[in-house]
């Protein structure tokens, strides 16, 4: 990948580099596509309306985006901030060149804005083809544009599909432990130290219950209650003592439930860079999906 990139590094951004750099890596594996970035998307008379549109009625577009937001939620779009000078669902080129969140008062400024992700899809949806596929992030905000686009530009997108597919690393099989198991031990570690009868001492377990029954007898604000309390926990205290090798087992068990879920996560991640992936995996994926199609 580092021989990849470096035979880029002519290209007039990072982002064309490491993409085209991709893209080498993966040849023979897949067909090389049509590569269209924001930059040349800003370009566009399509984008230009757009930005027009956002001046000349900025609050439309705050309003609109916003509430298209909070109507589909888990979407991970976040909502533009208002302000004396509201956000928009764009990003403007600092001065060093890096992406920030385009403002209001940046339309008409001569600053260089570039379509956020939203408005990209948006963009591509209603003039730049017939059907867009998504994977499954897309799939979460997608609907976003659908009932915010049309308004913005008297424009209806073309409809969106996802389309995904799951290739995992090649790591050794192991039992899967879920993060769940693993809070479960967690747990069990904390209950072990305040019950008794998790260490299976049923003796301590029924002292401990005597002193809440006679903590509990006496009246709210009593001073024997704090009293009581703390003999309370001395004897627990004593009791873990006892019992020390029994607890440190539980807390290494849960030590090791946790590592485990962890790893757990690792091989399940579906996003690794394509890199990481030997390229017979990736070319028995291409089959897969092949096949998937034609079926």
């Amino acid at each position: 990948l580092v021989e990849a990139v470096a035979e880029r590094a002519g290209e007039s951004s990072a982002a064309a580099q490491v993409t085209l750099a991709l893209f080498d890596w993966l040849d023979g594996i897949t067909a090389r596509p049509k590569l269209v970035f924001a930059s040349r998307i800003a370009e566009t008379d399509l984008f230009q309306s757009l930005l027009e549109s956002a001046q000349q009625d900025p609050e439309a577009w705050f309003a609109g985006f916003n509430r298209a937001v909070d109507a589909v939620p888990g979407s991970g779009a976040g909502r533009l901030r208002a302000g004396e000078d509201p956000e928009l669902p764009m990003w403007r080129l600092d001065g060093r060149g890096r992406r920030v969140r385009a403002r209001v008062s940046d339309l008409g400024s001569g600053a260089t804005i570039w379509p956020g992700g939203l408005v990209m899809s948006g963009l591509m949806r209603a003039a730049g083809c017939d059907l867009f596929i998504h994977g499954t992030g897309g799939r979460a905000y997608e609907p976003i544009n659908d009932l915010w686009f049309p308004n913005i530009l008297d424009l209806s997108p073309a409809p969106f599909v996802t389309a995904t597919a799951t290739v995992l690393l090649d790591f050794d099989e192991r039992e899967p432990v879920t993060r769940d198991q693993a809070s479960l031990a967690r747990w069990r570690v904390h209950k072990a130290f305040h019950d008794p009868a998790m260490l299976g001492d049923l003796d301590a377990r029924a002292e401990k219950q005597a002193y809440l029954g006679r903590i509990a007898s006496l009246p709210r604000n009593d001073p024997r209650r704090r009293t009581l309390y703390l003999e309370m926990h001395t004897m627990l205290e004593h009791t873990r003592q006892r019992h020390r090798a029994s607890l440190e087992a539980f807390t290494d068990s849960a030590d090791l439930m946790q590592r485990l879920a962890e790893e757990y996560a690792v091989r399940t991640d579906r996003t690794w860079p394509v890199p990481m992936y030997d390229r017979d995996r990736l070319s028995s994926l291409r089959l897969a999906v092949r096949r998937a199609i034609l079926a």
